[in-house]
């Protein structure tokens, strides 16, 4: 699963390696106990850039899924907040949400970085 997210946010990374060709790019991505999802990015690079626009990251989701609802949060202590489903005859870019692809085993998250963190927490549950 971290292999999956780590593709997902490589064009991210490669984009940060770019526009800072010599500090090297660190984005940060890991699971802690509670199942959550932590994407963290260098401080420096989220204030030179703001990373405001979503960021659509590729996860995993588990064989025979069904009803599954994304949460996201920009601090440990914050209150999680339900990311809007979309459907695959849904358009959408630039904005908040989630797309279940349960055929193929895969979600499609967009999110983006808060002004007051450098982290996303991310989360699923049915």
């Amino acid at each position: 699963m971290k292999t999956t997210i780590a593709r997902a946010i490589l064009c991210s990374w490669l984009f940060c390696a770019a526009a800072h060709p010599r500090q090297a790019a660190k984005i940060a991505v890991s699971r802690n106990p509670d199942n959550e999802i932590i994407v963290a990015v260098n401080p420096k690079i989220h204030l030179d850039y703001g990373l405001s626009y979503p960021l659509t990251y590729q996860i995993a989701i588990p064989a025979n899924s069904s009803g599954l609802a994304a949460w996201r949060k920009f601090s440990a202590t914050a209150d999680w907040l339900r990311i809007t489903e979309r459907t695959a005859n849904d358009f959408f870019n630039g904005v908040e949400a989630i797309r279940f692809d349960y055929a193929n085993k895969i979600a499609y998250l967009s999110v983006a970085f808060s002004n007051v963190s450098d982290s996303v927490f991310l989360w699923r549950k049915k």
